[in-house]
């Protein structure tokens, strides 16, 4: 695959790539990134901002509830606790740590211009970003990452929630080397 191929994919694959979400009540977003880094960029994108920042704590930091308010709050947190509270979830509640792997397998990166439609409309992986909070956004492909993109000062380095995307994927790839299905996900 060549660095500026261009890519049409479904939304459900876009949404399928997420690698977290607050989600809330959404108001005007704001563009957070050169369109030409989000989208072309094969090294991963950090965006200090996001869609409604302010609405999510950003003058706090994206503050981290403490382990009581996180208990009694619940989920879903007062909105200027979701940024911090999904980026520190294993701090907030408990967890299992997993054994990473002795010899960790390394994807490979390529850029990639990735469009999908929704409603009829085209639209790109900066537009959809600057329309919804996000806070890590990866879509990979076989063995190539083509878009990696952070928000709300989120890094590769944050433990970032991914709710039932991962049993999704994980589900999907079990079908795969079960039967040999390549199922929409896996594409």
């Amino acid at each position: 695959m060549s660095s500026g191929a261009r890519h049409l994919i479904s939304r459900r694959t876009v949404l399928g790539g997420l690698g977290a979400a607050a989600t809330s009540r959404y108001a005007d977003g704001q563009p957070v990134a050169d369109t030409r880094t989000a989208e072309t960029s094969p090294d991963p994108v950090f965006s200090p901002s996001g869609p409604d920042a302010e609405f999510y704590g950003a003058a706090d930091g994206f503050p981290v509830p403490s382990p009581a308010v996180a208990q009694v709050q619940g989920n879903p947190f007062h909105p200027k606790y979701r940024v911090g509270a999904f980026s520190h979830f294993d701090e907030l509640f408990p967890t299992r740590p997993i054994k990473h792997a002795d010899t960790p397998w390394m994807f490979k990166r390529g850029a990639a211009d990735i469009h999908y439609s929704y409603g009829g409309k085209q639209s790109s992986i900066a537009e959809y970003l600057s329309r919804n909070p996000i806070t890590g956004l990866l879509i990979a492909k076989d063995d190539r990452i083509l878009v990696e993109h952070y928000q709300y000062g989120r890094t590769d380095r944050d433990r970032l929630l991914s709710q039932s995307m991962v049993k999704s994927i994980g589900r999907n790839a079990d079908r795969h080397r079960r039967f040999g299905r390549r199922d929409k996900i896996c594409r």
